[in-house]
């Protein structure tokens, strides 16, 4: 457990800054609620509201609103006149102040009181790892996490994918500013525009629906579809760019676009797999071992491949990958045995493939330890609670061939257990079709 822990502290290098601690702005519009009620202090030195009618003292944290001083204007207060128009806002400046400090005090009055916290997931920021500091001990000193908090801290794995493939496409920067110049050019101008999309169906029959945008640079998926546009109306581009010189000179040459090709279907995968992780508004961490162990097989795949410029843009990809997924497989992986249709042959197949069978077998090993851990830690404080199931997902990518050996795979001679406990005679039994449509907290919640 020890690896794991120091991966759940590693030093964030690679956020995007997103926020300040602390940051001041003007408040332009006030409840009309403070025309009937003074601002104050208490003797706690606590901000509070006294009701100019009763004199009663209402507390008025920055953070409490005014929901509970207009309740009071409208239905306690005996002596305030009846139909003032409170709620409503007038322009009034106030000077508002951010504290973080103040939020993350917030945050650890905000936990569960009975349960134990199993893990946090939360974007990769400095901030966010600060918090997460404040409340793994908060909790910790409570006794409320699991496995000492092991896996208290997951960051997002859609994030770790945006961390992963931006490493990559830094590498190829230089094609990608000449790509965003042509999406510029083309969509700034309305002329432009009208002729590029006129061209694309009079001469190339093109669905002319399909319109170029820019990408945010923050978010590779915008960046992946900037490219399939691109690609889409490559055609259009050389011809324009052979009739007019102001396109010839932001056009890619033959070699960059026979580039980009190759990394749009490179891409396609962590698209895909990307979708997979948010098509679902109720994500359950079962299905996130499938998606990690695909990415991982395509670059390493590809870190062997013939392409050698791709070859060469995958290299800091993997760096990013173990920095941030090598460990956390463990995790993923126990959630993923715990879904019926992958069980634990499917992450002794998915390991195979990656590491090989020797390798396989022990980090097989150490994924087992560390479930029957957490089963026996479950086992020994066994709670209950209301689960609220979310809708259906399936795992199925369409067009890959990561799985296709598994049926066969699946049907070798599973390993024997000599004392069954609940835990090992659900993993002796037969795993459900691959890509049968399932609700995970469903299944788990009618089991006996």
């Amino acid at each position: 457990m020890e690896s794991e822990a120091a991966t759940m502290s590693m030093s964030v290098d690679d956020e995007v800054d997103e926020s300040n601690a602390a940051c001041k702005r003007k408040r332009s519009r006030k409840s009309k609620v403070w025309r009937e009620m003074t601002e104050g202090t208490n003797v706690k030195g606590e901000r509070i509201a006294i009701c100019k009618h009763c004199k009663v003292e209402l507390i008025a944290h920055n953070n409490s609103g005014t929901s509970h001083l207009i309740r009071h204007l409208l239905d306690l207060c005996k002596k305030q006149t009846k139909g003032l128009p409170l709620g409503e806002a007038v322009e009034d400046e106030e000077e508002f102040v951010f504290d973080m400090s103040e939020l993350r005090k917030e945050i650890l009055l905000y936990v569960v009181e009975d349960d134990k916290v199993l893990s946090l997931t939360v974007d990769n920021a400095s901030y966010n790892d600060v918090m997460v500091k404040h409340m793994k001990n908060h909790l910790g000193s409570r006794g409320m996490l699991v496995s000492g908090g092991c896996f208290f801290h997951i960051r997002c794995c859609a994030h770790i994918i945006n961390l992963i493939v931006q490493s990559g496409l830094s590498c190829i920067e230089n094609i990608l500013d000449k790509i965003r110049n042509l999406v510029k050019f083309v969509t700034r101008s309305s002329s432009r525009s009208k002729d590029f999309y006129d061209t694309a169906q009079k001469h190339f029959h093109l669905e002319a629906k399909r319109k170029l945008r820019m990408d945010m640079q923050v978010r590779w998926n915008s960046t992946y579809m900037m490219l399939d546009n691109v690609l889409y109306y490559k055609d259009v581009f050389i011809h324009l760019g052979s009739l007019h010189a102001s396109f010839k000179s932001n056009v890619p040459l033959e070699d960059e676009w026979e580039n980009l090709s190759v990394v749009h279907k490179f891409l396609k995968l962590f698209y895909d797999v990307t979708c997979m992780f948010s098509a679902n508004k109720s994500p359950t961490s079962n299905m996130y071992f499938m998606g990690a162990c695909m990415v991982h097989r395509r670059l390493l795949e590809t870190s062997k491949g013939l392409h050698e410029f791709l070859a060469q843009m995958v290299l800091p990809m993997l760096e990013k990958f173990d920095k941030y997924w090598s460990e956390y497989n463990i995790y993923l992986a126990c959630a993923a045995i715990l879904d019926p249709r992958f069980k634990l042959k499917f992450v002794e197949y998915c390991s195979d493939k990656i590491y090989g069978l020797d390798e396989a077998m022990c980090k097989v090993e150490k994924v087992l330890n560390t479930l029957r851990s957490l089963y026996n830690e479950y086992k020994s404080t066994f709670l209950t609670s209301p689960i609220v199931a979310p809708s259906t997902t399936s795992s199925r990518i369409e067009d890959e061939n990561f799985f296709n050996y598994y049926q066969s795979y699946s049907s070798r001679i599973t390993r024997t257990q000599t004392k069954k406990s609940q835990l090992e005679s659900y993993l002796e039994e037969s795993e459900l079709g691959l890509n049968m449509e399932l609700d995970i907290l469903e299944y788990w919640q009618q089991m006996p």
